[in-house]
């Protein structure tokens, strides 16, 4: 956190005590979709085991109530006309994504659905954008359509919801039709865009290697951390080094020199898919004195994705803080290492809400069956009430969790 950033914290505190005042209508799993009321809770057989749903219902731990609960997740919210209603769009997409895993049909119904804007076709929900990305991640140009509909529907889009999620599906598209999209992001005035949109934004040039410059990104650098955040100037530096300029050490430096305080943030910017230039940057991050730059640094390597990682995450398995040694064991898994599952489970009970959804959806692909009975004392628990800003990070979990129980009860039984 920068001086300036710090400044902010009081005036900060206010707005979130007043969010949580009127923070009503979370996603919810009961019959009435994921936002609305307190819905009836399905009726449960006695003999049922069941577990605490997301409204305070119960979701049957039985192939047809998991699945429920994760079309549920993966639908349109249901809204009562008059209702505040807060949504948070990646719980959706987790859903969509677990779905498929699970029941492909209904999955791709849905995500279909999500595509079209949920028969709101000039509706640009983040919702409707991490769809596209899913999508452009299978290899569907449908997603690229989205895209370029969104980029239509808002020539500045700085004035756009969710172009976050909108850079990170353009950085499927490819150089061409990817750089063009991000060429039009980033024309527009940058000191108009949220710092986390523009770094996303920037991670996207980064992996197009396209879309921007080594003159606009040295302009950014200039600024320094009077203009901007670290996660911007982590994401600046790291394209400019894709574009084979040294000129972002200086970020590394600036960090450094402030005993590593928010270069969990320059980590955060450097995550770039396939930007093998920022490894070494991240290494030396691995390395630093503060622990929640390593966990990122790990976390980072992951999302970098390139073998060279792995002796690097294997010390980190050593680690003297939780959270380090289960993003490095993550890590090895989503690398093709597994020899750290153990690792991957200790992350399943960690207080950062990150490293929790990570290992929870690192262990449903592989359909780990041991993680079963951590995921039916999960699905047991009572979630965070529906005035609690965890409420949406507890869901998440819950979604892969679920995934976990399907699998586990669709694997053939052992001899």
């Amino acid at each position: 956190m920068t001086d300036r950033s710090r400044s902010l914290v009081v005036g900060a505190a206010a707005v979130v005590a007043a969010v949580l005042a009127i923070y009503l209508g979370l996603r919810s799993g009961g019959g009435q979709g994921r936002a609305g009321g307190e819905p009836k809770p399905p009726p449960v057989a006695a003999t049922e085991r069941t577990g605490a749903g997301p409204a305070g219902g119960s979701i049957l731990l039985t192939r047809a109530g998991l699945l429920a609960f994760l079309t549920t997740q993966a639908s349109p919210a249901v809204v009562e006309p008059g209702q505040t209603t807060y949504l948070f769009p990646e719980l959706r997409s987790d859903a969509l994504e677990a779905l498929a895993l699970v029941d492909p049909e209904k999955a791709a119904t849905l995500l279909q659905q999500t595509l079209a804007g949920d028969g709101e076709p000039d509706s640009w929900s983040a919702e409707r954008l991490l769809a596209a990305r899913l999508r452009l991640r299978a290899g569907q140009a449908d997603g690229g359509e989205t895209i370029t509909a969104w980029l239509r529907a808002y020539p500045n889009p700085t004035e756009a919801e969710g172009v976050g999620a909108a850079a990170e599906a353009a950085s499927w598209l490819g150089a061409e039709a990817g750089g063009a999209a991000v060429r039009q992001m980033l024309g527009a005035p940058l000191e108009d865009y949220d710092e986390d949109h523009l770094a996303a934004v920037l991670q996207a040039a980064a992996v197009l290697k396209a879309g921007t410059s080594v003159a606009q990104l040295r302009s950014i650098l200039a600024g320094g951390v009077e203009a901007w955040g670290f996660r911007v100037l982590g994401a600046a530096a790291g394209a400019l080094k894709g574009l084979g300029d040294d000129g972002g050490q200086r970020v590394l430096d600036l960090a450094a020199a402030d005993d590593w305080f928010e270069a969990d943030e320059v980590a955060a910017g450097l995550a770039m898919r396939g930007n093998t230039a920022v490894l070494l940057w991240l290494d030396q991050l691995l390395g630093c004195e503060d622990a929640s730059t390593r966990a990122q640094a790990a976390r980072s390597l992951r999302i970098v994705g390139d073998a060279a990682a792995l002796p690097s995450l294997r010390q980190a398995l050593g680690d003297d803080h939780p959270d380090v040694r289960a993003e490095a064991a993550i890590s090895l898994a989503v690398l093709g290492d597994d020899s750290a599952l153990a690792g991957v489970r200790s992350g399943l009970g960690s207080t950062n809400s990150s490293t929790a959804i990570d290992a929870w959806k690192t262990l449903a692909g592989r359909g780990d069956a041991a993680s079963r009975p951590a995921a039916e004392k999960l699905l047991a628990a009572p979630l965070p009430p529906a005035d609690d800003l965890r409420r949406g990070p507890a869901l998440r979990t819950r979604v892969w969790a679920a995934v976990v129980l399907v699998r586990a009860q669709e694997a053939p039984a052992k001899p």
